[in-house]
């Protein structure tokens, strides 16, 4: 029997030594640095190898640091590495996960095979415990774990990976494992033991039992080759290490399982445990799937206390504050090439680099490079998106050596007590930490906003009075918005600057968020959001704590469509309208339901539900009679609005007018909430619906105080919105995360913000470290004669799909960039003609 061992490390390899990564080098060094592949300007070469080269580069398009691989020109004529080239990507085309390298595109131009990918933190989980040693035990649960989530997307998706390994996973600027290369990919239902030669694939020191035995293979083999990997994570070093290749394979085969207290003491018994049914010989008695294993995983860490991490380390932002010009590019010289990025850290030298790319590849080949290059073509060839990408693991490796490094945090700022939890510090005459809120007092989007700032408030008041932050007061400072992005931006910079405040709190709309996201990354500084948004993009300078559509657009088709059993009445949503404010959101949500509806295949004896119109208008619209009319004219059964501000209320009254009612042609409102229904006055509004992934009805413990405190500060007549609440618990989880810090510090707070949890009026909400988005639970409201009445969802939290998976990233990136330029471009990330300007 014959084998392929995949990556360096491995014992016995059978594979070319692979030269070292290079150094940047000046643009007549390399011809390819200051040139144009499509959007993608060539900055800087990385490194090369056996399989690729790798440089740094611009999208000029949506401005962000990219990495390019290209096929080495030796290899360009060889079939077979074409073949396995574009196969990589193709496999990539089919996964959109946070904790999957991304793939943004992939081409052919110049003569040269290229794929843009997600550009990463220097170095894999295989390069630390190699240079550092083993990870402590929690760091090495959550590497693990959200590997468990990456394969769980794999194997849904009809795929094994068949080459887990540490020098496979790695790490993005948000702080969050990736898990990479593809490139043994198999199909679940193929014979995956074997390749048509008769060779085992894999890497013999993480390969499954029934991999190094040629036998077939399911997903369960991917489950233990993470858990081998999780034995190195935590000792340092892999579970069978002595003898040759074969002696390594039997031992998988044969070998009672090492228990890695033998070389980590710490290492808590339950994690043995978790560790040991992963890697269990036979596929049987480990977990029947990622999940499973991940679950497990999950159950330790809900008890332990979490250290500093020293792997899952936050970055350097791959969205640039200015655009690099070509003539900046061509003027570096071999004087300057150990540059120095904006925060002041240099690139690291080459003589700190890893050894680059292994030759391999196999499968089949195409019959000439008109028939490759025909694969580049059309809508999946030139928007090969998503996740999943499918370098060689040293090449992986190799594109992250030249990744800087993060400054070095400044030294905590001690407070005289060490506080046992958030808020029992006593207070002391320090200086107070300054933070802006922000949001509109005034203007169309002031009926829904206003209340966020009063409960943005309520919540600093609370910790406050029980000592603050640090021993130190948070003191606030407002900021109005008045529903004017360029107002927004014009104010979160004053806060910024002039008051020096440490993080901001507001905005409502996507348009809000996106307008003082470039000021808040301009300056290095934070925004917590708390509004529903439309997804589409990850920041290290946001976190998005509202939901976004896979955790309330999609909850709510499918409640629409499918109802409960336990409902008396059905929704019929056989014929659905959309209607929304001309804006990224509503835009994104009606793409998201039509992507779904498409999905559904034929259901025998009834009709399938379809989106028979989607009606976009201008913010603040007052009068709708033209759009009413289509409604009419398209019959629909059912209405999705996502109108914002006060248009929400002018559009009722007009479909009341027009005979429209909620008995006939109900509304599911993604943007109207309890604030919205008490400006409502005598508007029959009873039978309409309201999805949230909070509502004030909940009849909780902790809502019930929370609103009890929040009506004893404001009054007992006011309402309590989902924004609201997510408002209120976004300044809870940034106070938790400057305990857990000990320092303002930006960069600190950032890093100590991921994962963090906080159990809010609504319940749980956590923070996901892949993309700072949060983990929120759905709910479906019917609005009653004497309020809200909840008929649908339940705690169950969502994790959060910034990009939805019905399409790759990148095609999800290109159409907002196309609504973008729609209106306009620069900031405009809603219409920017208002009602009555004449435009």
């Amino acid at each position: 029997m014959m084998w392929l061992v995949s990556g360096p490390g491995d014992p016995n390899q059978r594979a070319e030594t692979p030269p070292r990564a290079q150094a940047s080098e000046p643009s007549g060094a390399d011809s390819r640095v200051g040139q144009k592949f499509s959007k993608y300007l060539v900055t800087r070469l990385i490194g090369t190898g056996g399989m690729a080269t790798v440089y740094e580069a611009e999208d000029t398009t949506l401005n962000r640091h990219v990495a390019i691989k290209f096929l080495p020109e030796a290899r360009k004529e060889q079939a077979v590495a074409v073949e396995r080239f574009i196969n990589e990507a193709q496999v990539a085309g089919r996964l959109n996960h946070p904790n999957i390298i991304a793939i943004y595109d992939i081409g052919f131009e110049h003569d040269a095979y290229y794929i843009a990918m997600e550009l990463l933190n220097p170095g894999s989980a295989g390069h630390y415990i190699k240079r550092r040693g083993r990870m402590h035990w929690v760091e090495a649960c959550q590497v693990i774990s959200q590997c468990c989530s990456a394969l769980t997307a794999a194997h849904q998706a009809g795929l094994i990976h068949r080459d887990i390994k540490p020098d496979n996973i790695l790490v993005s600027p948000a702080g969050s494992a990736k898990l990479a290369d593809f490139g043994l990919v198999k199909e679940l239902f193929e014979e995956a033991g074997l390749t048509k030669s008769g060779v085992v694939v894999g890497t013999p020191l993480y390969m499954s039992p029934e991999q190094a035995s040629a036998q077939p293979l399911d997903g369960r083999t991917d489950i233990y080759s993470l858990g081998a990997t999780f034995y190195a994570l935590l000792t340092g070093s892999p579970p069978y290490t002595t003898g040759s290749v074969p002696q390594i394979m039997m031992a998988h085969v044969k070998a009672p399982i090492p228990d890695p207290r033998k070389l980590a003491p710490d290492v808590p018994e339950s994690i043995v445990q978790v560790m040991k049914k992963a890697m269990a010989k036979r596929p049987s008695e480990r977990y029947q799937n990622a999940e499973e294993f991940r679950f497990a995983l999950e159950q330790v860490l809900q008890t332990s206390d979490r250290p500093t991490y020293t792997f899952l380390v936050l970055g350097r932002s791959s969205t640039q504050p200015q655009r690099l010009r070509t003539a900046q590019v061509k003027s570096r010289t071999p004087e300057n090439t150990r540059s120095t990025t904006p925060t002041g850290t240099p690139n690291t030298p080459a003589s700190e680099k890893s050894p680059a790319i292994p030759p391999g590849g196999s499968g089949a080949v195409p019959k000439n490079n008109e028939s490759v290059s025909s694969l580049f073509h059309g809508r999946r060839g030139l928007l090969l998106g998503g996740a999943g990408f499918a370098l060689t693991a040293a090449s992986v490796g190799l594109l992250y050596r030249m990744r800087q490094l993060p400054p070095p945090e400044k030294p905590p700022e001690k407070p005289p007590d060490k506080p046992d939890q958030l808020g029992q510090t006593p207070t002391v005459a320090r200086d107070p930490i300054v933070v802006g809120v922000i949001n509109s007092h005034g203007g169309t989007l002031a009926i829904s906003a206003r209340p966020v700032i009063d409960a943005t408030l309520l919540a600093i008041e609370e910790i406050n009075a029980k000592g603050g932050i640090l021993g130190r007061k948070i003191e606030a400072v407002i900021a109005d918005g008045k529903s004017d992005n360029a107002v927004f931006a014009k104010e979160a910079e004053r806060l910024i600057v002039e008051k020096k405040v440490v993080t901001l709190f507001g905005g409502w709309s996507s348009s809000n968020r996106r307008t003082m996201k470039a000021i808040v990354e301009k300056h290095e500084s934070l925004l917590m959001f708390p509004a529903r948004d439309e997804g589409l993009e990850e920041s290290l300078h946001v976190v998005y704590c509202g939901p976004v559509p896979n955790q309330l657009v999609l909850p709510a088709l499918r409640w629409c469509i499918a109802p409960p059993p336990a409902m008396k009445q059905s929704l019929s949503a056989e014929r659905i309208f959309f209607m929304g404010t001309d804006g990224l959101f509503s835009h994104t949500a009606a793409e998201v339901i039509r992507d779904h509806l498409k999905s559904l295949g034929p259901t025998p004896g009834a009709k399938t539900p379809k989106l028979v119109g989607d009606q976009y208008v201008r913010l603040g619209e007052k009068t709708f009679a033209q759009e009413i009319k289509r409604i009419v004219r398209e019959k629909p059964t059912l209405i999705f609005c996502s109108l914002i501000g006060s248009s929400n209320l002018d559009f009722i009254h007009e479909l009341r007018a027009a005979g429209i009612k909620p008995a006939t042609m109900p509304i599911v409102s993604f943007t109207m909430g309890e604030n919205e229904l008490a400006e409502a006055g005598t508007l029959d509004l009873v039978g309409d619906y309201i999805a949230a992934s909070y509502l004030m009805a909940q009849q909780t413990e902790r809502n019930l105080r929370f609103i009890e405190k929040f009506r004893k500060q404001y009054g007992a007549y006011r309402a309590v919105s989902s924004a609201m609440e997510s408002a209120y618990c976004s300044v809870y989880l940034w106070a938790q995360a400057v305990e857990q810090a000990g320092s303002t510090e930006l960069q600190a707070i950032r890093t100590a913000l991921r994962n963090q949890t906080f159990e809010g009026p609504g319940g749980n909400v956590r923070i996901d470290p892949s993309n700072q988005h949060t983990w929120r639970a759905f709910r479906m409201g019917q609005i009653a004669k004497d309020g809200i009445k909840i008929v649908g969802g339940d705690d169950t939290l969502i994790p959060p799909e910034p990009f939805p998976q019905s399409r790759t990233r990148t095609e999800w990136e290109r159409y907002a960039a196309e609504l973008n330029n729609k209106w306009g471009g620069g900031s405009n990330w809603v219409n920017p003609d208002k009602p009555g300007s004449g435009k």
